[in-house]
């Protein structure tokens, strides 16, 4: 037994330094930029607004002249209905990531929860099948490990999905010379884990940055 909690320190210590290191490098650098796009989040809705009003220019004066005036009403409206959009869009987004920071800041005890539950897993489910009939006991047995097997599954598919598309998004959009890039691959990681809409949000928050920055 003190040889089995040995090995579980010295693997929780390694892994904490490690991914500890990794982490705090990781939120410093995504809070400091997340602070500044949402700082200057006004002047990119303008920018935005602005581009999208020179494209729609120029698409309405290939139109006939008595269609010009309804085209123009119509993206006067949606130029309007466009800043509420993204100004809530701001907003939301902004306390989603101050959520999903403050939630990954109250998994720091779960290391100390995992260590005694790693240590005593054997005496953990020998006591919690003392509870159930004989009869069920096989039964109950094999109906867990095949919710481990697919739960465990799903989340670590998850989250390794969620890492892959943040790194290749930083990539990607480094490459590109686009500013806030640790900012919005993080926020593309966290939402593609997501089902559905997910990647339509991490990707639009990219694009929105990229339209009102580098439209080019």
């Amino acid at each position: 037994k003190a040889r089995r909690i040995g090995a579980i320190l010295i693997v929780f210590i390694v892994t904490l330094g490690i991914v500890g290191g990794l982490l705090s490098y990781i939120i410093v650098t995504v809070i400091q930029t997340f602070t500044d796009l949402f700082a200057r989040a006004p002047e990119y809705i303008n920018t935005i607004l602005d581009q999208v009003q020179t494209w729609a220019e120029a698409f309405q004066q290939q139109l006939p002249p008595g269609l010009q005036t309804q085209v123009e009403q119509l993206i006067s409206n949606l130029g309007l209905q466009m800043v509420a959009v993204l100004e809530n869009f701001a907003q939301g987004s902004f306390s989603f990531i101050s959520g999903t920071v403050g939630s990954l800041l109250g998994f720091a005890a779960l290391p100390l929860f995992l260590f005694y539950l790693l240590k005593d897993y054997s005496t953990i489910k020998k006591n919690i099948y003392s509870f159930i009939p004989e009869w069920a006991v096989e039964h109950t047995r094999n109906i867990s490990t095949i919710i481990e097997r697919v739960l465990g599954g799903y989340i670590k598919a998850t989250l390794v999905l969620g890492a892959i598309v943040a790194v290749m998004s930083f990539i990607g959009l480094s490459i590109m010379g686009v500013p806030y890039a640790p900012a919005l691959a993080f926020f593309a990681g966290v939402t593609e884990m997501v089902p559905t809409i997910g990647p339509w949000i991490g990707g639009g928050l990219a694009a929105l940055v990229t339209l009102s920055t580098s439209p080019e």
